[in-house]
């Protein structure tokens, strides 16, 4: 019973703290947030050791804060990934699964992040792409712009337009007339990059950074594609002689965009606002450039479309620092909640991942999750687990499976199902997609109170953080004291 009691006492004080210190009400004094989302964007990047994608503007960002090694998104495709990580929710509780289902009618059932900052007192804005294209009213904003942008071409060439006139300019902007307009206010603005969403168009400087013969061929193993499920494969095919070409514009394209980036990182620069604000920024899912076989685009559980590139930035958080943990997109609803100050939601999916912006080497999940439904094959769903060693994916049941080794297999040549070696592996990652995401979660009841000191000394200081301790200790002078942190 009195352990019962301590945890829930352990749980209350925060909101007592925060009630108290005024930041639980609807004038927050807790970090803006500048909130970047980029389409399409797969981890062909400098700052994640890839060798000729030009993206400084990445890499000064990932320079100043933490750089996360294995994030994922919960579902490949834009609606339900972006629909997932607004809500802090996972597929199976959004219940969007394509990218032509509405999510406004589910959101009475939930509050987006965007909205659920506007009721704590933020000013919310954004420039772009932040709910899918296609259902921009699903989110409210106190300023929302989204400059036209041709979704239906594929092209793969320059536009013969300048920075300055292409959609991801414009975004550009506005965001940083945005900053600069807003500065004194506590805010949430976001940029909903397009590139390199397709067409693979931008100005023609940045195709000039890819001259020819700068990409080189796949070397795969063909015979591995005969051991992937029919399920598991994109229909959409990159042929082998336009693949130089589309990778080039691909590449293009995030440099396009990482100017962009530049310019609002310029703005931050100009304005100071390093030292009040969090940045994030990330994609909803990768990309394929013709890996197992020629798989083009997204709508895989393969490590190229479900892994994502994710860089926060905080002022207290490490410099140039690396984070190999699990996370997942659905984390980052938590996540700002808890830098801004802010009590989250209950019923969130995610889990804050606050304390590795601080502590990035410390042990995280045990493992990511995502799902694919294939309406186009019977309603097929599959189901990934990701683990630091393993990725397990089932199609409807384990009869047609995948397991992959990434520290043996990197590339997901050979599926492992079927090794008599590694028939225990299996076992044991098929009990954890059987378990799901809540036995995944990092924290032990021990660690979340360690994790709740931390945060509060972060947002109140030392002194709140040492008289919250000493409550606690009052509290339970029968138990051992806890430890500083």
């Amino acid at each position: 019973m009195r352990t019962h009691s301590k945890r829930l006492l352990l749980l209350l004080l925060p909101c007592v703290i925060l009630a108290l210190d005024g930041r639980a009400d609807n004038t927050t004094s807790g970090f803006n947030v500048l909130f970047i989302a980029v389409d399409d964007l797969n981890n062909d990047l400098g700052c994640y050791g890839h060798s000729i994608v030009k993206s400084p503007n990445v890499d000064r960002l990932a320079a100043k804060g933490v750089r996360f090694d294995k994030a994922y998104c919960q579902y490949p495709l834009c609606n339900p990934s972006r629909s997932s990580f607004l809500t802090g929710l996972r597929p199976e509780a959004t219940r969007i699964h394509d990218n032509e289902t509405n999510p406004q009618p589910y959101y009475k059932d939930y509050t987006p992040l965007t909205e659920y900052l506007h009721q704590h007192g933020y000013y919310t804005a954004a420039s772009g792409k932040i709910a899918h294209n296609t259902f921009p009213e699903s989110l409210n904003w106190d300023f929302y712009e989204n400059p036209t942008h041709d979704t239906k071409s594929f092209k793969t060439e320059p536009s013969g337009r300048t920075d300055e006139t292409e959609p991801d300019g414009k975004i550009a902007e506005t965001v940083v007339r945005l900053l600069k307009e807003n500065k004194e206010k506590r805010f949430f603005i976001a940029a909903g990059f397009r590139k390199p969403h397709g067409p693979l168009e931008c100005p023609k400087k940045y195709f000039d950074m890819y001259p020819p013969g700068s990409i080189p061929p796949l070397n795969e193993p063909p015979e591995h594609v005969k051991n992937i499920p029919k399920a598991a494969i994109n229909p959409k095919q990159l042929k082998p002689d336009s693949r130089e070409k589309v990778v080039t514009a691909y590449y293009a394209c995030i440099s396009f965009m990482d100017a962009q980036l530049g310019l609002i990182m310029d703005a931050m620069d100009q304005l100071k606002l390093w030292d009040n604000t969090v940045v994030v920024f990330f994609s909803d899912h990768g990309w394929h450039l013709g890996e197992h076989g020629g798989m083009y685009r997204k709508s895989t559980l393969f490590e190229h479309v479900v892994r994502v590139p994710l860089i926060m930035v905080t002022p207290q958080s490490s410099r140039g620092a690396t984070a190999q943990g699990i996370v997942e997109l659905v984390d980052l609803f938590p996540t700002l909640t808890e830098l801004c100050g802010i009590p989250p939601p209950s019923k969130l999916e995610g889990t804050s991942f606050a304390s590795l912006l601080s502590h990035p080497g410390q042990p995280w999940k045990k493992a990511a999750f995502t799902t694919l439904l294939r309406e186009e094959m019977n309603h097929t769903m599959g189901r990934s687990v990701r683990t630091d060693h393993y990725r397990y994916t089932e199609w409807n049941d384990e009869k047609t499976a995948e397991l992959y080794d990434y520290q043996a297999d990197p590339n997901e040549y050979v599926n492992l199902v079927g090794s008599v070696k590694h028939t225990q592996v299996l076992e044991e990652m098929k009990a954890m997609l059987r378990a799901g995401w809540q036995a995944a979660v990092p924290h032990t009841a021990q660690q979340r109170e360690k994790v709740e000191f931390k945060t509060h000394s972060r947002l109140f200081g030392r002194s709140s953080q040492e008289h919250m301790k000493s409550m606690i200790e009052d509290a339970f002078c029968e138990d051992e004291p806890i430890a500083s942190h």
